[in-house]
């Protein structure tokens, strides 16, 4: 679920305009070179919340939700020469706020009534350092964020069908109807009218046999 969040959100940048792809990785994988862009990944060794079910009531109806969780690292870097740090952060904070705005209308579209996001901020160079590799080497900074992401959990077969939840009732055919007299309104008696259904057609005539 977190892979198609990613690519939402990839899609979400492009159409406003923001040259960073979106990258999705199982963790970041601070040996690969990026450039300025996004990296989402599932969180690994986080807990993951169970509760009530959030969303619309669609069918299947959800009966509970997990509420994942997923790591953002927004990479950028000034292109002007010898940029300085706080010229790297005005390049790096409204693509921070495009990735926020993204991920709030993709989890409030699925009827979630919150938008949780339990960290936020620039990654120190203690952090970066921790990181090594392409991360600690970045010359640009790299801005974190940590979202949860609520998924509905429905009654579904392996191949993801849910069991029919509607029932067609039987139709009442039976229609109560009174006789009533005009003078005074008094009921002289009362019955029920039961629709008969039409019986089936005749079969056609057999052919008569031939003679021998």
């Amino acid at each position: 679920m977190i892979y198609a969040f990613a690519r939402a959100i990839g899609v979400a940048l492009a159409a406003r305009g923001f040259p960073y792809k979106v990258a999705y990785e199982p963790f970041l994988d601070t040996k690969q070179t990026y450039g300025s862009g996004v990296v989402i990944s599932r969180t690994r060794g986080a807990n993951e919340a169970i509760g009530p079910a959030i969303g619309p009531r669609q069918n299947p109806k959800p009966v509970m939700s997990r509420l994942l969780s997923a790591d953002v690292y927004v990479m950028a870097k000034s292109s002007k020469a010898g940029a300085r740090v706080n010229e790297h952060e005005d390049e790096c904070d409204p693509v921070v706020d495009a990735v926020l705005i993204a991920a709030d209308g993709l989890i409030r579209g699925k009827g979630s009534p919150s938008f949780a996001v339990p960290e936020a901020r620039y990654l120190s160079a203690q952090e970066r350092s921790a990181l090594g590799g392409f991360v600690e080497q970045w010359p640009g900074v790299v801005y974190f964020l940590r979202l949860i992401v609520p998924r509905g959990i429905a009654r579904l077969n392996y191949r993801g069908e849910g069991a029919a939840t509607a029932k067609i009732a039987e139709i009442d055919t039976t229609l109560n109807a009174r006789l009533r007299d005009g003078a005074t309104g008094d009921d002289l008696a009362t019955f029920d009218l039961v629709a008969v259904p039409d019986p089936p057609p005749d079969p056609p005539p057999e052919d008569p046999p031939e003679d021998p």
